[in-house]
């Protein structure tokens, strides 16, 4: 990370950041670019580890389904990375 942050000129947590965008499901992906996602979670959200995801795609696309995700905690707040599984 540290070199592809160096090559690109940007900061190594810029870095990480986007590299969490690379496990989610492609459901996940085309609901985000639709505007078809839960309220909660968006690419920002997703860049910013305000989010839950578990790093299975099929879970992943199950939870991000659900029109109310946030009331039934298929979407938690995070502390760490996004897309570690709980």
């Amino acid at each position: 990370m540290v070199e592809l942050a160096r090559r690109d000129g940007v900061g190594k947590q810029y870095v990480s950041r986007l590299m969490r965008l690379a496990f989610l499901a492609p459901e996940v992906v085309e609901r985000i670019v639709d505007g078809c996602q839960p309220p909660g979670l968006t690419a920002q959200s997703l860049l910013t580890s305000r989010v839950a995801l578990p790093l299975g795609w099929a879970a992943q696309s199950r939870r991000s389904a659900s029109p109310h995700a946030s009331e039934d905690d298929n979407l938690r707040p995070n502390s760490g990375f996004p897309l570690a599984a709980r």
